[in-house]
């Protein structure tokens, strides 16, 4: 499924509706329908409910209201997922092994059509300061390698008990190179969020792995500062003079607080 999403919108909805369909037929031929019988299933309904009443009271109704409809094979999908996983109990590594070969490949291409303009299929940066990969003029490669990356990391997680040492190694420089290129694509919603990830991380883990985070921050910092041609201009330069700071911090000093709160 993460594969299917470089190569199209068409596949990966082909993919899912698969997934799906699979998942239906087993539950219907094993008439196993306590699965659903869970608190998130009935959240995920009531917002189901909600995103398709506003459609109908839109005034867009007419080009949404198909859309919102086809919206709830996204919670079968979420609970074919969960389903299968705990049906197959080695489905945890192949998905592991198979989603770090998806991101091998996709890091790899981006790193290349960095340094070089190019990637491997010959597609050229759409923008100077941003990186697109696989995706060509999409500029979707930043905010794919962050989920992705999360959720690659979580499944080292869970299983962390049987990956081998070697392995172990493997995805760890995987996702220090996946992090270094999200910065690197200059999509900055993605590196926001891969602060507040960081953060959170930060918070959560034990303390022998905080000091190992923080120099890992120094070390993104320096390299960022030396080679990242980009970094101050994309996310810096442009996020100030795009919010507009100095127009901000102009409009409040010349706010008058006292007719503002007589008019009250």
């Amino acid at each position: 499924f993460p594969l299917s999403l470089v190569v199209g919108p068409l596949i990966a909805e082909i993919v899912m509706n698969l997934i799906s369909i699979m998942f239906l037929f087993k539950v219907y031929e094993k008439r196993d329908f306590k699965i659903f019988n869970k608190s998130i299933f009935y959240y995920l309904l009531l917002f189901f409910v909600i995103i398709n009443l506003s459609s109908i009271l839109s005034i867009y109704r007419e080009i949404i209201i198909l859309k919102s409809l086809a919206s709830f094979r996204y919670i079968i999908f979420i609970f074919s997922v969960f389903y299968f996983l705990q049906i197959y109990t080695n489905l945890n590594q192949i998905f592991l092994k198979w989603l770090s070969l998806t991101l091998l490949v996709i890091i790899i291409d981006g790193y290349i059509q960095y340094f070089f303009g190019v990637n491997s299929f010959g597609f050229e940066s759409y923008r100077h300061d941003r990186i697109s990969g696989f995706f060509e003029n999409q500029l979707i490669l930043g905010s794919y390698l962050l989920k992705f990356l999360i959720l690659f990391l979580s499944f080292i997680f869970f299983n962390y008990k049987i990956i081998k040492k070697n392995e172990l190694i493997f995805f760890s420089i995987l996702i220090l190179f996946g992090f270094y290129l999200i910065i690197a694509t200059g999509d900055r919603a993605p590196f926001y969020l891969l602060i507040v990830y960081v953060i959170l991380l930060f918070i959560s883990i034990s303390f022998r792995f905080k000091s190992l985070i923080i120099m890992l921050l120094v070390l993104f910092s320096v390299i960022n500062i030396s080679f990242n041609k980009t970094f101050f201009d994309r996310y810096i330069a442009q996020t100030l003079k795009q919010v507009q700071f100095k127009s901000l911090y102009i409009n409040l000093r010349n706010l008058d607080f006292k007719n503002f709160y007589n008019s009250l």
